[in-house]
């Protein structure tokens, strides 16, 4: 039987050259030097190539997905943080107290919190079964938002390992994802260097959360209202050279 993630890889198509043409010609009417507004355009041209438009529409509202998952390695001593303390940061992701939800309030985004196996109460072999997820879930989120034209900042190393499951399966999902922060942990910075990827940010946060994502929202809207608000020289009635 065709899963979910089936249908959603087959309804992946390459992002639309002509609205990027369209986008790349439109910024160099706007009145600015060529290129002067650096990583804005391209990421304005991605948008627009994304949404098949130019100029694109500003991607709101936005949505912070959070996975959360238990892991068997945990055993190992591979965290000093007890298993317990998973459940006890859902329940505070879901009561709003945790830095994810104060930077989502800043910046007008909306917190879902995935449960992909979260040990708790919930029996001990749904845990064996389902626990350590969440890494799968995140590429089955990505290849979702590619096949709906949707673009994905992603931030953090267990979002990049994601990242490479759904690139590695999908390789199409790449020019839907925008790198939204550069992990301190060393592993994200392997990663996005692995999938060619540059990150908008680079404040050597490693708390998780999406909270580098989110921080690089922002940038991301005004690459979009730069295609969509800024003045040409026509409409300006400023001369070019």
């Amino acid at each position: 039987m065709e899963s979910a993630f089936d249908r959603s890889a087959a309804a992946i198509t390459p992002p639309d050259e002509v609205a990027a043409a369209a986008a790349l010609e439109h910024l160099d009417r706007l009145t600015k030097p060529p290129g002067s507004l650096g990583r804005l355009e391209r990421v304005a041209v991605q948008l627009a190539a994304i949404a098949g438009v130019s100029p694109p529409p500003v991607p709101a509202p936005a949505a912070v997905a959070v996975f959360a998952a238990d892991h068997g390695v945990w055993a190992e001593g591979v965290t000093p943080w007890p298993q317990e303390v998973t459940a006890q940061m859902v329940a505070n992701f879901c009561a709003g107290g945790a830095a994810i939800n104060v930077l989502a309030r800043q910046v007008g985004a909306t917190v879902v919190v995935v449960d992909v196996g979260v040990a708790g109460p919930d029996p001990f072999v749904a845990l064996t079964e389902v626990g350590g997820l969440e890494i799968a879930a995140l590429a089955g989120f990505v290849v979702g938002a590619a096949a709906a034209r949707r673009p994905v900042i992603v931030d953090g190393v267990i979002a990049a390992a994601g990242l490479l499951v759904a690139a590695g399966l999908v390789p199409g999902v790449l020019p839907y994802v925008i790198a939204g922060h550069r992990s301190a942990e060393p592993g994200a910075t392997a990663a996005l260097d692995h999938l060619g990827l540059e990150p908008l940010l680079d404040l050597g946060l490693r708390l998780g959360e999406g909270s580098g994502a989110c921080l690089a929202l922002p940038i991301v809207e005004a690459s979009a209202r730069i295609l969509g608000e800024m003045a040409t020289f026509d409409s300006a009635g400023v001369t070019e050279k």
